[in-house]
């Protein structure tokens, strides 16, 4: 997501702010989130995994990786 997808950058940052507020130590014990779906620790289906890969390019397998890799300072600045 540093390659300058701002909409993916957008879905990974949104799901670091329970973890950057401090509220948990893991995205994935942040219960109200859908990381946990899209990273496959759900066992709901509530979300549409591959629509929103096909929209946002994102790679599910990878998702986690992905998802702990540090958001560039700079794509956040112009999200916020």
């Amino acid at each position: 997501f540093r390659s300058g997808n701002y909409a993916l950058t957008a879905f990974h940052y949104i799901h670091h702010n329970p973890l950057k507020a401090g509220l948990v130590k893991r995205m994935e014990d942040w219960r109200f989130s859908s990381f946990r779906e899209y990273a496959g620790l759900n066992s709901a289906s509530v979300c549409s995994k591959s629509l929103t890969a096909e929209l946002l390019g994102l790679n599910l397998p990878k998702f986690i990786y992905d998802s702990n890799e540090a958001i560039d300072d700079e794509l956040v600045r112009k999200i916020l």
